[in-house]
């Protein structure tokens, strides 16, 4: 079964998320304010409210994370060391260290 994934960001800051299976081709749009609220959001908030048996503290406002002990949440951003690559937002960490669809990640912020 053919099965791809085309992801565009327009000018006006909206997105959507065009794929092609079996079952034809679904294109799935979100607003530019959906993603404005969606970046709001900070990666620990997030883990603290949707995932709070995920977060390790090791002290002074350090956490890691128990998938992933490289992984460090500190003063409203995240860095995970092995792969070298960090960021703020709940939106980045759902996307870059999750592998969630950028459409999808701001569905789930905005619910």
């Amino acid at each position: 079964m053919l099965h791809s994934r085309l992801f565009s960001v327009h000018r006006k800051g909206a997105a959507k998320s065009i794929s092609q299976g079996g079952k034809g081709i679904v294109v799935r749009y979100v607003t530019p304010e959906e993603i404005q609220r969606a970046r709001e959001i900070d990666a620990f908030s997030y883990l603290q409210t949707y995932c709070p048996g995920e977060l390790v503290k090791l002290g002074n406002g350090v956490y890691c994370t128990k998938t992933h002990d490289s992984l460090k949440l500190s003063h409203g951003k995240w860095f995970w060391w092995s792969q070298g690559f960090g960021g703020v937002s709940a939106l980045d960490y759902l996307v870059k260290v999750e592998k969630v669809d950028f459409v999808d990640a701001v569905k789930i912020l905005n619910t």
